[in-house]
């Protein structure tokens, strides 16, 4: 996890498509390597990524965004 002097939000979204493991490794190194998110944790068993962020740099829509441009239909709940 990224460490951040401000406040950081965690918010969980559905998505879909992934079936392995090596799916979520890259796509949490790759959420990881983003300006704004702090930690990302996938859970495809259960098509859940839960992240943390800072609003100051990043927004939910951003956030859904990036998750579906690596192909992966997403949507908040």
């Amino acid at each position: 996890m990224k460490n951040s002097d401000t406040a950081t939000v965690e918010t969980t979204f559905r998505i879909e498509g992934i079936t392995c493991t090596g799916c979520v490794t890259d796509m949490e190194n790759i959420l990881l390597d983003t300006d704004g998110i702090n930690d990302a944790s996938i859970d495809y068993a259960k098509g859940l990524i839960t992240i943390s962020y800072n609003p100051d740099e990043i927004d939910e829509k951003k956030l859904i965004n990036k998750v579906e441009k690596l192909g992966f239909p997403t949507k908040k709940i």
